[in-house]
C-alpha cells in the first residue's frame, strides 16, 4: 500500500523483508495482538458482570405469576447495560484494530531502515546530508 504496488509484488517484497526477520517480525505483531485480544476479553468481562441482573424475578404469592413492573425494570436494566457494552466493545476492538495495523507499520518502517537504509534517504531527501562527528564546545579562557 505504502509502495503502489500489486498484490504480488507486495508478496515479494514482504517476503524479501521479513528474510531472516521472520521471528522477531511475527513475535511482535503476535505481541501486539495479544496485548489487544488481553486488553478486549477484560472489557469483555467487565461489561459481562454489568449486564446480569442484580435483583431476582420474585414470584407474586396471590397470582402465581412475575409482577409486570418487575420484569419491565430488569429488561430495561438489562437492555441499557447491554447497550452500554456493545458501545464499550466496539470502542475497544476499534482502539484494538488501530494498535495492531500501527505495529505492524512500525514493524514494515523498522525492517526498512535495517535493511534499506531508509533513514539515510529521509535524511538526504531534507537535503541536510549524513551529520558527521560534532566538535565539542570550545571553553573560554577565564580569568
Amino acid at each position: 500500500m505504502f509502495e503502489g504496488q500489486g498484490p504480488v509484488g507486495a508478496l515479494r517484497r514482504s517476503v524479501r523483508l521479513v528474510r531472516d526477520n521472520w521471528w522477531r517480525t511475527f513475535g511482535l505483531l503476535l505481541l501486539a495482538g495479544l496485548m489487544v485480544m488481553g486488553l478486549s476479553l477484560a472489557v469483555q468481562i467487565l461489561t459481562g458482570a454489568f449486564q446480569s441482573p442484580v435483583d431476582p424475578l420474585v414470584v407474586d404469592p396471590d397470582t402465581g405469576r412475575f409482577g409486570s413492573a418487575e420484569v419491565r425494570a430488569i429488561l430495561a436494566d438489562t437492555l441499557v447495560a447491554s447497550v452500554i457494552g456493545l458501545v464499550v466493545g466496539s470502542v475497544v476492538q476499534i482502539a484494538g484494530m488501530a494498535v495492531t495495523h500501527l505495529t505492524a507499520a512500525l514493524v514494515y518502517v523498522d525492517l526498512r531502515i535495517r535493511k534499506e537504509g531508509l533513514a539515510d534517504a529521509l535524511i538526504g531527501e531534507l537535503g541536510q546530508g549524513t551529520p558527521g562527528p560534532q566538535a565539542p564546545p570550545a571553553t573560554g579562557q577565564s580569568g
